[in-house]
């Protein structure tokens, strides 16, 4: 496909895809704007249309980042929620989706979102994106609380919000925390067996298994 059959729309979202690609895979400051154009067969002048800058294009593509891994965690949950029978599945389902600080693939990601927010409190574009980002996610996240409330997973005297502030706030604090802590980080096992009795804790005592 030539650059003038393609809309302006999807020649943004081919530079943000392959900025994202190298984002994900050597990092931000692999990021070269002739790489980029030459993989996706875009001149400059179509960056420039829809990028101020590289950082611009950088900016755009870290976004795109954050939103799918909200999106992605959101449907693991909201699948876990949903499909199971009981408490000990839902259990086993949710506990990784939940932190995982062990996973490298996560662990990279939640730097990411930690560097963008980071970055956001210097730059008041990116600051309501990121804004509008956490919003959206956390208030996905507080109906997922509310609809595991009425499939009495979740105990009804708890506020929806703050169960769902608390678990985003304890994956990115455990990715940061276990990351510096390195061999002195508790075991994986012993990370998993936490989330079990958090979970469990937060579950309605007449949906625990019987003895």
């Amino acid at each position: 496909m030539t650059e003038k059959k393609r809309g302006r729309g999807d020649s943004k979202s081919l530079l943000v895809e392959a900025a994202l690609e190298v984002i994900e895979t050597e990092g931000v400051n692999a990021v070269r704007l002739d790489t980029i154009l030459a993989s996706v067969g875009l001149t400059k002048g179509s960056l420039y249309w829809h990028f101020k800058d590289r950082d611009d294009l950088i900016r755009a593509a870290l976004q795109e980042q954050m939103r799918r891994v909200f999106e992605k965690s959101l449907i693991e949950v909201s699948d876990a929620i949903a499909s199971a029978s009981n408490l000990v599945e839902y259990l086993a389902r949710v506990q990784s989706v939940i932190a995982d600080p062990y996973n490298p693939d996560e662990v990279r990601q939640r730097w990411r979102r930690l560097e963008l927010m980071v970055a956001a409190r210097n730059d008041p574009h990116l600051a309501e994106v990121m804004a509008d980002i956490q919003i959206h996610g956390m208030s996905a996240y507080t109906q997922l609380m509310a609809d595991a409330q009425a499939r009495g997973i979740l105990r009804s005297e708890l506020d929806p919000a703050a169960v769902a502030l608390a678990i985003n706030s304890m994956a990115v604090g455990a990715n940061v925390l276990i990351s510096l802590m390195g061999e002195d980080a508790p075991k994986r096992e012993s990370w998993f067996e936490l989330m079990a009795f958090l979970i469990t804790a937060l579950a309605p005592p007449n949906s625990l298994p019987k003895d």
